[in-house]
């Protein structure tokens, strides 16, 4: 994907896409918001993989160290999991409005150095 490409001209993360270009709109909505999340926590860069498997898709950060807020992660798959929430951090009040929307639904799976997301329709 060359906007991909493009962000990561110069900066300290990268972007492996491994998916057909052919994908829906609320598909590459939900990475791209997810890829916004991975990178508030790659605060030293790192590599972003977004990968299709079967009707779903696995996107995973990884990074020497990220910084993690429990409350914003926690706050994406708790349905009444009240986060406040600055401007800078939007993408996590968006994201689980989206994946409501597409009718898919997440799993995280966080480590000091690996953050994984899974999403799928319901």
């Amino acid at each position: 994907m060359n906007v991909l490409s493009d962000i990561a001209l110069g900066g300290r993360i990268t972007y492996q896409w491994d998916a057909a270009d052919d994908c829906s709109r609320g598909d590459v909505r939900n990475c791209f918001l997810i890829m916004m999340c991975f990178e508030t926590a790659m605060i030293h860069g790192g590599d972003i993989t977004v990968r299709r498997s079967g009707d779903g898709w696995v996107l995973t950060a990884q990074a020497e160290r990220l910084r993690l807020d429990a409350d914003l992660w926690d706050g994406l798959t708790a349905r009444h999991h009240p986060v406040v929430i600055s401007p800078a951090q939007v993408q996590f009040a968006l994201l689980p409005q989206v994946m409501r929307e597409t009718g898919c639904r997440m799993q995280i799976d966080r480590t000091e150095t690996a953050i994984t997301v899974r999403f799928a329709p319901d």
